[in-house]
């Protein structure tokens, strides 16, 4: 065999086992980040499912609390007006008042002339006095009133106030929840620019949605117990048939205003309910105490 022949064999046997363990190591990086992409695709579809339900949410609340706002200032503009008519009232006694002062005081003169003649001025000076009395008592009675409406406007006032306060919590948990979908978004656009698109969408915290039964009301639960069997984490809430619970519904979880997971009731009791966790976010896990929410047709 010719020399060169030789050489030719060796390099080629040299290469090809060079090349093996870098396909080795290619194949186990890949399967690495498939992992890391189908996490991250979960965490963005939690992201995307929380955020439709807040800015449900929020559009309810904005529009209840839109009406109430509306219903709060018409009553404040209606005591307003009241308070008005009634100060109106409160001047106009007063000068009823000052004109009946002034009255009496020329009634009193006549009465000294009616005495210096000899009339009798008893029973028309105790007349007087009555008329004196009763047009005080009304505007002791008109000042109770306006002290009365100056109350119901600052009680209506602080309950604005209230409302107002609710509705920038919520702006505030809706844009938290926002950066999280944006982030999640982001990473998983750098993985794709990078490796491409991976077929299929079958991975760890997907579940079946052929048993699902979307909720018929708003309902809000408190984890009561969490277990573990079978690779599944159990959660039991304490809410059941009495509160319209249903096999089949799906719960958010979360802790302040962080998502930890979704829940899918598998056991209803009277007053309990079990559901297996699903989607349980990145660094979090569920536990007692932490709010369970359903939202009426999810």
């Amino acid at each position: 065999m010719h020399v060169l022949t030789k050489i030719f064999i060796v390099l080629v046997t040299l290469l090809a086992l060079a090349i093996v363990p870098l396909v080795a190591v290619r194949s186990t990086n890949e399967g690495k980040y498939k992992e890391l992409w189908m996490g991250e695709q979960s965490q963005a579809a939690s992201a995307n499912a929380k955020a439709a339900a807040l800015e449900s949410q929020k559009a309810a609340l904005e529009a209840s609390y839109t009406n109430q706002i509306t219903e709060l200032n018409g009553t404040i503009a209606t005591l307003r007006r009241d308070g008005d008519l009634k100060g109106a009232e409160l001047r106009k006694v007063q000068g009823e008042l000052k004109s009946a002062a002034t009255l009496q005081a020329s009634i009193n003169s006549n009465l000294e002339i009616m005495a210096q003649a000899g009339k009798q001025s008893a029973t028309t000076n105790e007349a007087l006095v009555k008329e004196v009395r009763d047009l005080r008592e009304k505007v002791l009675a008109s000042e109770k009133s306006v002290i009365e409406l100056d109350e119901a406007v600052s009680t209506l006032q602080s309950q604005l106030e209230v409302a107002d306060a609710s509705r920038k919590a919520l702006q505030e948990e809706l844009q938290k929840v926002r950066e999280e979908k944006v982030a999640s978004e982001s990473r998983v656009a750098k993985y794709i620019a990078m490796y491409g698109e991976i077929a299929g969408s079958v991975g760890v915290g997907i579940v079946d949605d052929s048993g699902r039964v979307p909720a018929t009301r708003d309902l809000t639960a408190t984890v009561q117990n969490v277990t573990t069997a079978n690779d599944q984490v159990l959660v039991e809430i304490n809410v059941g048939t009495r509160d319209g619970v249903q096999e089949g519904w799906t719960l958010v979880v979360s802790e302040g205003s962080s998502y930890v997971a979704d829940i899918r009731i598998i056991k209803v009791d009277v007053n309990r309910s079990t559901g297996v966790a699903s989607f349980v976010n990145a660094g979090r896990s569920v536990s007692v105490g932490q709010r369970a929410v359903a939202h009426r047709g999810q």
